[in-house]
């Protein structure tokens, strides 16, 4: 996980998510604040914004920030409050991060996962050759337990995402005869692009 920066609503949205939204929940009878009823389906009018929750998130999934793709699932919006907690948020873009199927499913209503639009940076590191992420050794006993946190609950850290860090890494180090250029790594896996431009320098012209 890297910041990422919040990006505006789009023109469209009050009227295609939040007003649908408020207006159907208050057409059944439900409460427009706090938790909704145990078993309550929400009507998911965000859904409506995903393609522009793509768009204007460049299709990085916030959590394991690389683009998503059938290795990591079909994009989603992912309420970062939960939505059964607190209603109020639900038809709310500021409250969406783009994430991929496994992610919005492992994130689902669990609070104990850092908010990739407030982290700091470099609070996760990359051990290149192995693909495992890990907090910083910079952060402090406290920071450093929030950010494992997130990484046991996220499985941020599991073999095929060790993997697929590894796949991006060994396609770009082939160069771009068979491989991928490091812009096209900065654009696809931003995580390890910079993890890559900490540990072995910024400039392209040491690599092959």
């Amino acid at each position: 996980m890297i910041p990422v920066q919040k990006q505006p609503e789009p023109d469209d949205f009050d009227q295609k998510v939040r007003q649908k939204g408020r207006k159907w929940l208050t057409d059944h009878g439900l409460p427009t604040h706090g938790p909704v009823p145990t078993g309550t389906e929400l009507q998911p009018y965000w859904r409506g914004c995903l393609p522009q929750l793509h768009s204007s998130y460049k299709g990085i999934c916030a959590y394991v920030c690389m683009f998503i793709d059938p290795i990591t699932g079909s994009a989603a919006a992912e309420h970062f409050v939960p939505k059964s907690r607190a209603v109020e948020h639900a038809y709310e873009w500021s409250n969406y991060r783009l994430a991929c199927s496994k992610m919005n499913s492992r994130k689902h209503v669990f609070d104990d996962v850092l908010d990739p639009f407030n982290i700091k940076d470099g609070t996760f590191c990359l051990e290149l050759w192995s693909g495992r992420i890990y907090p910083s050794p910079k952060l402090s006993a406290s920071e450093s337990k929030v950010a494992q946190d997130t990484i046991d609950r996220l499985g941020l850290d599991d073999a095929d995402l060790r993997q697929r860090r590894t796949d991006w890494l060994e396609s770009f180090r082939r160069g771009t005869t068979d491989g991928i250029s490091l812009g096209y790594l900065k654009t696809h896996c931003p995580f390890v692009y910079q993890e890559l431009i900490r540990q072995e320098g910024p400039s392209p012209a040491l690599y092959p």
